[in-house]
């Protein structure tokens, strides 16, 4: 079992076991030490744990630590507390938490400043597109996408997030793009398996998962193949301009390479990388990115994470839009740990 501690009152001071011998570790996310202990605790015994606090091994001047995808109980598949998501963000030492409720938007600043905890993480507020109802213009809705930062408005239906039911991936940016011209669009775990990915078999319907917009690509109702050109079909309807916006279904800021939520994750990740490799190639630049999509205590937060390129990475700093505007750039790496320093013809 896990306990997340986020150094305030409100922690937990002890935790029911069963008599036994335990191996504790203590970790603080990537930039810091894992340490460990043992303990033995008899029947009716209260013990006191006697541990390391983990220590900072490694800095990141000029990063910030993002996870931009993250969930918690105003989502609907869920009920973990807020309150408790804001608190295994601090213990995990992720600084900048994106909220991708679906459906709904949610403001975490007010839980965050009840906690004390505004000088060590700080909240985007966004929402996570989840398309659910197939129509006959999109037979496999049009997938699963974050934008942010949003503006809530609070008075209108779902906190004013655009409806997707019957549109096209293309329909929804130009909604979003019109009402928050600043705002991340990052497409959620595009691809589910390998299985899809290449030269299909006739039965290639039944093993489309809806979620994943690039098993059906919205109204092609088949999967990328990045094997073929972007010109030549199914892969082309991703490039058909909307008459009236000019914006195309695949006019999105962001993809996410890495979903920590997945099984699967090996596959999936081969399967979403091998349709980023297909895009770069042919001149799509979208940033890759990395994300818990964590949803309950089980699911680790801020793991993979996102290294974000900001020019002042202190939390009293954060500018919302300068830190998307550097995910629009590429000025990132996820990581599940490995933290990079490059430096290119003497220039980092």
């Amino acid at each position: 079992s896990a306990v997340f501690l986020a150094g305030v009152d409100s922690d937990r001071a002890s935790v029911a076991v069963r008599p036994g011998r335990y191996r504790v570790f203590a970790t603080r996310g990537i930039e810091y030490s894992l340490e460990k202990a043992e303990i033995g605790v008899g029947a009716g015994e209260a013990v006191d744990l006697a541990i390391t606090l983990p220590r900072r091994v490694v800095e990141t001047p000029g990063y910030i630590a993002a996870d931009l995808h993250v969930h918690s109980g105003p989502s609907m598949d869920n009920a973990f507390a807020p309150v408790e998501r804001v608190r295994t963000f601090v213990a995990e030492h992720g600084e900048v938490m994106v909220a991708a409720e679906h459906e709904t938007v949610f403001d975490f600043g007010p839980l965050i400043a009840s906690l004390g905890v505004g000088d060590r993480m700080v909240a985007v507020t966004g929402h996570e597109m989840t398309s659910e109802v197939p129509h006959p213009r999109v037979p496999h809705t049009i997938g699963h996408a974050n934008f942010f930062p949003i503006t809530a408005r609070p008075h209108e239906y779902r906190a004013g997030v655009p409806a997707n039911e019957g549109r096209r991936m293309r329909e929804v940016l130009a909604e979003v793009r019109t009402l928050h011209p600043e705002a991340v669009a990052q497409l959620n775990h595009p691809r589910h398996s390998l299985r899809l990915s290449g030269e299909v078999d006739d039965d290639y319907r039944e093993h489309i998962h809806n979620h994943a917009y690039f098993d059906h690509m919205g109204p092609a109702a088949h999967p990328y193949d990045p094997e073929r050109p972007l010109t030549t079909f199914p892969n082309s309807t991703l490039l058909e301009a909307d008459p009236v916006t000019g914006i195309r279904d695949l006019d999105l800021d962001a993809m996410e390479i890495m979903n920590g939520a997945h099984e699967a994750a090996p596959e999936h990740v081969a399967a979403t990388r091998r349709d980023w490799v297909s895009l770069l190639r042919q001149g799509i630049r979208l940033t890759g990115t990395a994300n818990s999509d964590s949803h309950d205590e089980r699911q680790q937060v801020a793991l993979p994470r996102n290294m974000v390129a900001v020019a002042d990475d202190r939390i009293a700093a954060f500018d919302a839009r300068a830190f998307a505007a550097s995910i629009k750039a590429g000025r990132l790496y996820g990581t599940t740990g490995p933290l990079l320093e490059v430096a290119l013809s003497g220039t980092a």
